[in-house]
This record gives C-alpha cells, sequence and structure tokens, in this order.
C-alpha cells in the first residue's frame, strides 16, 4: 500500500498516536509514536487557518476548528485546487446554541470566497428535523439553525444586500441521523424542510448513495 499523508490538529495526531496506532490496537502504520514505526501513514499536523500542501497533488487543505458539543472539538477543512475551493465541515451546530464563535471564523474566511465566485461548494451536516429542543443537538445542526448560521454568513458576504449573497452556492447536506420509524423519514422531512425555509436561493443537495457530485466554476 503506498504511503499515504494522515492530515490532523495536534491533539487528534497525539490521540491517534497513543490511543490507536500503538500496536496495542492497532501496529503503529505512522511514521512516529510508540514503538517500531512502520511508516505507512506520514503524520501532518495542521495549524488552523494555514494551508497545506496535499502530496502529490495540485491541492492544499486548512483545517478550521469547530464545536461539537463542548467541551469536544471537531475540524472542518477547506480545500483548494487551482484557485477554486471547496468546504468541508465535520460535526458541528450553532454557534448560539453551543456558545462559541468558531463558525463565524470559518464565515469570516468563507466570505470573500463567496464573493469573488471561488467557493464552488461545501458539505455541512443537518443531523435532525425541525422539533428537536436545544438542549438534546449535542452538536448538531436541525434545518432552522442551518439556516440562521447561512442568514449569518449572507449579512458578512454582501451587507447591503444578504438577500443574494447566497444564491445558487451549492450545499451538500450531510449527517442525516437516521431512525427507524414509519414514514416521512428524517431525509424527507430535513430536505422538505430546509427547502422550505430557503430563502437565500442556496442550491441544496441531497445525496444518495452511490451519487456523483461535480463541482465546477
Amino acid at each position: 500500500d503506498a504511503s499515504k499523508q494522515l492530515f490532523g490538529r495536534e491533539p487528534t495526531i497525539k490521540y491517534l498516536q497513543e490511543q490507536v496506532l500503538n500496536w496495542r490496537v492497532w501496529p503503529n502504520f505512522g511514521d512516529a509514536g510508540p514503538g517500531f514505526a512502520l511508516g505507512v501513514c506520514k503524520y501532518v499536523t495542521l495549524t488552523p487557518g494555514e494551508e497545506v500542501p496535499i502530496a502529490n497533488t495540485s491541492m492544499t487543505v486548512e483545517g478550521h476548528v469547530l464545536a461539537h458539543d463542548l467541551p469536544y472539538e471537531t475540524g472542518g477543512f477547506l480545500i483548494q485546487k487551482d484557485g477554486y475551493y471547496v468546504m468541508y465541515f465535520g460535526d458541528t451546530g450553532p454557534d448560539k446554541v453551543q456558545n462559541t464563535d468558531h463558525l463565524l471564523k470559518v464565515w469570516e474566511r468563507l466570505a470573500p470566497l463567496i464573493r469573488e465566485g471561488s467557493l464552488l461548494g461545501m458539505f455541512i451536516e443537518v443531523a435532525y428535523p425541525e422539533g428537536r429542543p436545544d438542549n438534546q443537538l449535542f452538536g448538531h445542526f436541525t434545518p432552522s439553525w442551518l439556516m440562521h448560521e447561512f442568514h449569518r454568513l449572507a449579512e458578512i458576504v454582501n451587507p447591503e444586500n444578504p438577500e443574494e449573497a447566497l444564491n445558487n452556492l451549492t450545499v451538500v447536506v450531510t449527517h442525516i441521523k437516521p431512525e427507524f420509524v414509519m414514514a416521512p423519514s428524517p431525509f424527507q422531512m430535513i430536505s422538505e424542510q430546509l427547502d422550505a425555509l430557503n430563502d437565500l436561493g442556496i442550491n441544496f443537495i441531497y445525496p444518495r448513495q452511490g451519487m456523483r457530485i461535480e463541482f465546477r466554476p
């Protein structure tokens, strides 16, 4: 197997080295850590906000800190190729519920890319349909909370005309939690609710298994 880069923030890399790839749970496939390092994976530590080249490609990755029901943190990744970007969010929820400014910082990073047309899209989660109490979100989004955050982003992108700021922005909805219930399914409820709340002209995509998604300038 060809050597691969393994990207993560310092706490994630440390956890993998000490708790997973440690010759107790799994062999040490990394290039550092306990015991003999097999070197199949090369650890690359991401500093939030700094672009790092992805080996053997023309792409870069830029890590960002997200909150996932504090004190737990997750991450997002801004991928760049030929001056165009796609943002991928890990598990996260609204700043207001989690009492952080992590998403605000990401919006401030993405806003100029949206203005210049170089952000081709993003992947972001909506785990629960409407009606779930805020204290039971556990670091996730509902449709209304996601739209709340997109309105914040729109205000940053174009304060004079936020209604048009995110028009045609492609957003792939991820992490819809399944429930073993009769119809309607969470997938159906979330897609219908988001479409009904979408007053910003966002192009929401609700992927199915095996679906091919292309981002083009």
